[in-house]
């Protein structure tokens, strides 16, 4: 109480300019501490000696017990008079906010952090499937554990801690959720491409006026990719945009757009004679056959030739030639085109350019249509696995999730677990136990764990590594608790940390059923 009535005549004394007193105050509680210093315990305290701000000393206290209280006044009103102000400049930043999500229970954050840096360790770029397996479960980090970075392309539940970093870095950040002209500049690149994306599933035509409007300021690999959400939803209502674009000053613009317009079944008049007369030269190098007596197939097969320079050339034309003109000069349509081409007989490297050519400007039922081939080669040509996976953009997740599944079934595709990572970035609760002990990547793994454990109870294995911590990411909770018995019983401890996110995967379901 005396030291709260003793600020408060400071603050009073302060506020009247009585400058000259609290210097006065300051040197007399100086010359008290230097008294002290060298001994003077026998000076008695009088009114002339202490600062006048303070208040009497009472009487019947000892000389010693005047001097403890003189000490304790003086301590902590030289301590407050010394207090260093805040400068003016000094601005107070916002809390971080809270996300709709509750963060991991604190049980678990030790847990999520050794996921992170096995994640880290292993050098494999998937903390999204750890965040999107929180996600799953009702669950964000907890901020002392990670942050995202500003610019991050993390779930848009975690864009509120990206501008709170940003803020912090004094750098512009979004104010609003919603994406307009107006906004477009408040919103991170990354920000702007996810709503972007989930505009054109929606609201397609709002989404093409923003990227109408908003797209030319951005340099040009942005302007690419905002440029390429076009690809969700496209229709013909995108012409009029796309052929606008044939002007671009990015030549790789340019080309993304005769590229959509093609799989509208618009080809630029500029490139119609020059793609015409590339076709027919093309087509030559190809002959068509027959198979079949009642059910006739047709088969597209290549010619032997003669030089390598003409194989280079046929390599490239794949890749660039309008497969609706090549189609049209083997007097064929693009569907025969698509279902006669022979994977087997072709070089891998022209499979590959035909592939991508196709994904670049097919529409989407002749997507499935080659998809259907390219599984149907998988038997006797394994390397078809790679051209599959040049066709996941032109997929929708349900389509990933399944054809994730057919691959993981597949008795002569030599697909593995960590293959599954590119394709799906969340868990699938369709690889429960009973689908999962029957895939061939299953039999592969339980093998090689046979073989490493014989001897020791641990694994050293970067493959191996992999296999186990894409399991934890993506199997459901129910088959997580089988796996790390499956995993005990061929002799894996169950302290190895390899098992660290299958752990997690199980509490975090735990958690969210004990909420429930």
């Amino acid at each position: 109480m005396l030291m709260d009535e003793l600020n408060t005549e400071l603050i009073n004394r302060l506020d009247n300019d009585h400058d000259n007193d609290l210097n006065s105050d300051l040197d007399k509680i100086d010359a008290l501490f230097n008294r002290w210093l060298v001994g003077g315990n026998s000076t008695q305290l009088t009114s002339l000696c202490v600062p006048k701000s303070w208040p009497e000393f009472d009487s019947d206290m000892t000389q010693a017990q005047q001097r403890r209280q003189a000490l304790i006044f003086a301590t902590q009103q030289q301590a407050w008079l010394l207090t260093k102000s805040a400068p003016e400049s000094l601005k107070v930043k916002a809390t971080l906010p809270e996300l709709e999500l509750p963060a991991i229970l604190p049980a678990q954050r030790g847990l999520f952090r050794r996921c992170l840096e096995l994640i880290e360790k292993q050098q494999m770029s998937h903390q999204g499937h750890l965040l999107n397996l929180l996600l799953a479960r009702g669950y964000t980090a907890h901020p002392a554990d990670w942050l995202p970075k500003a610019s991050d392309d993390v779930p848009a539940i975690y864009w509120p801690w990206c501008q709170w970093v940003a803020d912090h870095a004094n750098t512009p950040s979004a104010d609003h959720q919603i994406l307009t002209c107006e906004t477009w500049d408040h919103f991170y690149p990354a920000q702007r491409l996810e709503l972007l994306r989930a505009m054109r599933q929606t609201d397609a035509a709002n989404a093409r006026e923003l990227i109408t409007n908003c797209a030319a300021k951005e340099v040009a690999d942005k302007r690419y990719k905002i440029v390429e959400t076009l690809a969700i939803g496209l229709s013909h209502d995108d012409v009029g945009y796309l052929q606008s674009l044939g002007e671009d000053r990015s030549k790789k613009i340019v080309q993304l757009s005769q590229q959509l317009l093609m799989r509208l079944g618009i080809t630029a008049e500029q490139d119609g004679e020059q793609q015409a007369a590339l076709a027919t030269e093309l087509a030559q190098w190809f002959e068509i056959k027959t198979k079949g007596l009642l059910k006739k197939k047709t088969l597209l097969l290549p010619k032997p030739l003669k030089s390598q320079k003409q194989q280079a050339l046929r390599s490239q034309w794949l890749e660039q030639v309008d497969l609706s003109c090549f189609a049209k000069a083997l007097k064929l349509d693009l569907t025969q085109l698509i279902s006669g081409w022979q994977f087997s007989d072709n070089r891998p490297h022209d499979n590959e350019q035909f592939v991508h050519n196709a994904v670049q400007t097919l529409p989407d039922d002749l997507i499935a249509r080659l998809l259907d081939a390219l599984l149907n080669g998988l038997t006797d040509h394994e390397s078809n696995l790679t051209l599959i996976h040049q066709l996941l953009p032109r997929l929708d997740t349900p389509r990933r999730a399944d054809l994730m599944l057919q691959l993981l079934q597949h008795k002569n595709c030599h697909f593995n677990f960590y293959h599954c990572l590119e394709y799906l970035d969340h868990p699938v609760e369709a690889l429960n136990w009973q689908r999962l002990k029957q895939s061939q990547a299953w039999q592969r793994l339980s093998q090689d764990l046979r073989e490493q454990l014989k001897d020791v109870s641990y694994i050293d294995n970067y493959y191996t590594h992999r296999e186990i911590i894409a399991l934890g990411l993506l199997v459901p909770a129910s088959c997580a608790q089988e796996l790390i018995k499956q995993f005990n019983e061929l002799g894996l401890l169950n302290v190895d940390p390899i098992l660290d996110l299958l752990k997690l995967n199980i509490q975090l379901f735990d958690s969210t059923c004990q909420q429930v």
